[in-house]
């Protein structure tokens, strides 16, 4: 009879012990469940900032840069990338393999790897000698050297052709407030750190003279001079 009696009560301690620890596996899950669901909501909450925070950035940017109206888009109040057109419209010119020298070309390699002693590339020809086409290619190469994991160097590319006599065309003030807002809405687009300095910058001095654009966001912005930058001329 004690026999039974014991059995049974290593039974009901051997019972209880594995419902206690039942309960405590369950609760550190519950617990790890409920960490999860908390950093999860914080992640949410700080993406969420963040987005407010761009979109606001963006606003400030936009106003200060006053895009032609016949060039933004009506719900958003962005730019048309026309540039892109462009850009897309001499890539389809191109044969495969167009240009593709250049990546071999001793003065180009030092100016893509930053190894050069001047930050400018400059492309020179004739009217119709492919200048602008070779000028595609190379933003092809940096866009895609730009999406690829295995790059060492972090690339943000900004682009706009001139259409027509490219050193006419630069004559045109308006063409050249054109350029400079185009290339700081595209580096607004690709960079956070530069988006956030040109908000800054904008909204101290509320209204910028078309004419100062260039030396205020792009020439003499600190923070793009923080980031490694290169700039490629065609003409």
């Amino acid at each position: 009879m004690e026999s039974l009696v014991d059995k049974e009560n290593r039974l009901v301690v051997a019972q209880t012990f594995a419902l206690a620890s039942d309960a405590a596996t369950n609760s550190k899950a519950n617990r790890a469940l409920m960490q999860g669901l908390v950093d999860s909501f914080a992640e949410d909450r700080a993406d969420q900032k963040k987005e407010k925070d761009k979109k606001s950035r963006e606003q400030v940017v936009l106003k200060a840069l006053a895009f032609d109206e016949t060039k933004t888009n009506q719900d958003s109040g962005e730019p048309e990338a026309f540039w892109q057109t462009i850009y897309r419209n001499y890539l389809g010119q191109r044969i495969r393999g167009t240009g593709e020298w250049i990546f071999s070309d001793h003065t180009y390699v030092t100016w893509e790897k930053g190894q050069s002693s001047r930050p400018i590339l400059a492309i020179a020809g004739g009217e119709g000698t492919g200048k602008s086409v070779l000028t595609s290619t190379i933003i092809k190469h940096l866009n895609q050297r730009k999406t690829t994991k295995s790059s060492d160097r972090r690339i943000t590319t900004g682009y706009y052709f001139l259409e027509g006599n490219s050193r006419d065309e630069l004559r045109n003030a308006t063409n050249l407030e054109t350029v400079a807002k185009s290339l700081v809405w595209q580096f607004s687009q690709s960079e956070r750190i530069y988006l956030k300095s040109v908000a800054q910058i904008c909204e101290h001095y509320g209204e910028i003279d078309p004419a100062e654009i260039s030396k205020h966001l792009i020439l003499g912005n600190r923070d793009l001079r923080q980031l490694e930058h290169h700039f490629l001329y065609c003409h």
